[in-house]
């Protein structure tokens, strides 16, 4: 099954209209063929964004109860305090290295390869750096419910460097190929073994109309007269005998519903 990402909101205008568009006419149709995994992205008005499985009910918007759920989730968003504090952390511990490059071929694409290495002893002590300090500790009770004050359990390295291997393709310089052969146990303590082997394609995955579903000039002439304006281009609505109401999320909403 495919995963696509869906992404509306936004600080535009048309924030409303873009929330039904997407819940109504995007999401629900590709949901509806089984053949598609739909990743909802929400994007207020302020410009933070959110991603969770719950943002795909419309109700959620309708009802007024977005603020209160968005309150209660992860912005994913970030400050420059924020990028700081991890640059640091990683230049105190660089645990990621490129040892050397060359050219390849993968399934007939010329690609870079780099050969790298993760020294697990500073990729623990990245993590655990992260976990001490302000934004890991928010990241750690956002959306929790629990009080607990209890620390975590610090990450361990085990004295060993993993080798990783990437193909990246020269064209569009997207990752095409990893190979990976863990050495011991990870910086969990979990003990791993073989090897692993993964390949990426990037086609993009054809999308039809479900059926029955109108012309989109046909839905703009429906929502046309709760807009402030008639769409421009044509139209069969005809001059308006007195002026429009503005827009309203429920009124698209329900429009948008009988459409499907």
């Amino acid at each position: 099954m495919e995963t696509i990402a869906v992404i509306f909101g936004g600080r535009s205008a048309e924030h409303d209209v873009s929330i039904v568009t997407a819940l109504a006419t995007i999401i629900k149709p590709l949901e509806l063929t089984k053949k598609y995994h739909v990743e909802a992205i929400y994007i207020d008005k302020d410009g933070s964004w959110y991603w969770d499985e719950k943002l795909k009910n419309i109700q959620l918007f309708t009802s007024g109860e977005i603020q209160d759920f968005l309150h209660k989730m992860c912005i994913r968003d970030s400050s420059k305090s924020d990028q700081q504090t991890i640059q640091d952390a990683y230049l105190k511990n660089t645990f990621f290295k490129v040892t050397s490059t060359s050219s390849d071929n993968v399934n007939g694409q010329n690609a870079d390869k780099y050969m790298t290495t993760v020294d697990n002893d500073k990729a623990a002590a990245f993590i655990n750096q992260l976990e001490s300090s302000t934004i890991g500790k928010s990241a750690k009770s956002c959306g929790s419910s629990s009080s607990s004050n209890s620390s975590p359990t610090p990450a361990k390295g085990d004295g060993k460097t993993e080798n990783m291997t990437f193909w990246v393709d020269k064209v569009n310089n997207r990752i095409v190929q990893v190979y990976f052969k863990p050495q011991a146990q990870n910086i969990s303590g979990t003990k791993t073994s073989g090897d692993l082997s993964l390949s990426f394609g990037y086609t993009v995955p054809p999308i039809q109309a479900p059926t029955g579903a109108l012309p989109a000039e046909q839905v703009i002439n429906q929502l046309a007269p709760a807009f402030s304006a008639p769409p421009s281009g044509p139209s069969t609505l005809g001059k308006l005998s007195k002026p429009p109401k503005p827009i309203n999320l429920n009124t698209a909403a329900r429009i948008f519903r009988q459409a499907l």
